[in-house]
């Protein structure tokens, strides 16, 4: 009996060891894989979801540092036609958010219409 408990031991604190190792692997691939997966996935989500056609060419968002960017954004209205919903039409070259680790927003940083309207429904 007494060699079993060594085995024990070590087995548990090799399983220990390998959850520590893939928490590790998960924490450092999720902010590759959520920004690949927004960078896909965000327009379509907008296009589906809001009453805004959204189209962009580049993305980023970053985790560690909290920023968040995108360029040559062009949104527009689905249906123009309709006075219930804010009419949007414009195109930004670049939009940039800098956000402090405590979640406050700290600066919004660059935006550069290149041309943009906004009819809101009285």
């Amino acid at each position: 009996m007494e060699k079993n408990k060594p085995n024990q031991k070590s087995n548990r604190k090799k399983w220990l060891i390998r959850i520590a190792v893939v928490i590790v692997i998960i924490f450092a691939v999720f902010p590759f894989a959520l920004n690949f997966f927004l960078q896909r996935k965000l327009p379509d989500l907008i296009n589906k979801k809001t009453p805004y056609q959204l189209q962009l060419k580049n993305f980023d968002l970053s985790l560690v540092s909290g920023d968040f960017s995108a360029t040559d954004l062009k949104i527009s209205t689905k249906n123009p036609n309709d006075k219930k919903i804010t009419q949007i039409q414009g195109t930004i070259k670049k939009l940039k958010f800098m956000i402090s680790v405590s979640g406050k927003l700290c600066s919004i940083n660059r935006i550069m219409p290149t041309s943009f309207c906004c009819r809101i429904p009285m």
